[in-house]
């Protein structure tokens, strides 16, 4: 006669749900009881992990899950968004009479890429003094600075026929720029700039 001998152990069910576009690690399983596993949250591109829910709680990713229980998990994630802000980098002649070639960093403190930045219009108000300021015949816009992923920037230069003969002038520089090409646009002002 044989003799077969049974061995049993206690495993319990992970099952994930996830919200939005992204993906949760490990897949939907059973696992033995007591284990510990790495639960990782990884959001598509141009998407932002938004958190856990379920077993897990929170947006820090990976996390570990201990597996005493049957457990359900959810993983919430949204498409995330560019956002561009633009500082004034450098300032210097240039090659026409009383050109000023303003180097401007466009800032990305977005939670996506920005895939084909532009700033597409600009506008000149003096606010103090009596200049005639103008953009420079050298200025073509759109200015393109291509792609910037968040938290990046990228350098563009915007040229500006400011008079050497007015220092003390202040003008606001009012830009319309655009993360995406031209599809979506915001404006940002620079108060109080001077040659």
């Amino acid at each position: 006669a044989t003799t077969f001998t049974a061995t049993y152990k206690t495993q319990y069910e992970l099952t994930t749900t996830v919200s939005g576009n992204g993906t949760i690690t490990p897949a939907p399983g059973w696992f033995d009881s007591g284990s510990v596993i790495a639960v990782t949250a990884t959001p598509n591109a141009n998407n932002i992990f938004l958190g856990f829910s379920g077993a897990l709680s929170g947006t820090v990713s990976p996390q570990n899950l201990t597996m005493d229980s049957a457990r359900n998990l959810i993983g919430s994630f949204a498409v995330g968004t560019p956002n561009l802000g633009v500082t004034v980098q450098s300032r210097v002649d240039g090659t026409l009479t009383d050109e000023r070639v303003w180097t401007l960093n466009l800032t990305n403190s977005g939670t996506a890429v920005a895939p084909n930045s532009v700033i597409t219009q600009a506008q000149i108000l003096v606010t103090n003094g009596t200049a005639t300021v103008s953009l420079s015949p050298n200025t073509v816009l759109p200015i393109a600075a291509g792609s910037i992923s968040a938290g990046n920037s990228a350098a563009v230069p915007i040229r500006l026929i400011f008079p050497v003969t007015a220092p003390a002038s202040r003008i606001r520089l009012t830009l319309t720029v655009s993360p995406d090409g031209g599809l979506t646009t915001q404006t940002i002002i620079l108060n109080n700039q001077f040659r």
